[in-house]
């Protein structure tokens, strides 16, 4: 037991460097969002590069306007039905191997 015990802690010591480089190549290529306007539809992919793909998106504060949503896999879709409006939102995402960045987007909605 205790030698199977000290190679896993050996096989995650070599591994953890890797998972660290990873991280760091972990971006968003997505830099901005569009300006959205009240009634027209939107499919938008927030696009990721680097990491571990298996990638996961969370909106971790803020909230898109009424109407819109993202879904896990970073699609932002719906129809802006609210007033015209300002905001940030801050994405997060994270690698299958839990490697996480997150940045601001500016979320404009306007009337047509």
């Amino acid at each position: 037991m205790k030698k199977l015990l000290s190679l896993a802690i050996v096989a995650l010591v070599a591994i953890a460097p890797l998972a660290h480089a990873s991280c760091q190549t972990l971006g968003f290529d997505t830099e901005s969002l569009p300006t959205f306007f009240q009634g027209d539809p939107v499919s938008l992919q927030i696009q990721v590069s680097g990491g571990t793909p298996g990638y996961t998106f969370a909106i971790t504060s803020g909230s898109l306007p009424a109407g819109l949503h993202m879904s896990s896999s970073g699609l932002i879709d719906g129809e802006p039905d609210g007033d015209p409006s300002d905001t940030t939102i801050y994405v997060r995402v994270t690698d299958s191997l839990g490697c996480q960045k997150t940045q601001a987007f500016a979320v404009r909605v306007e009337i047509p």
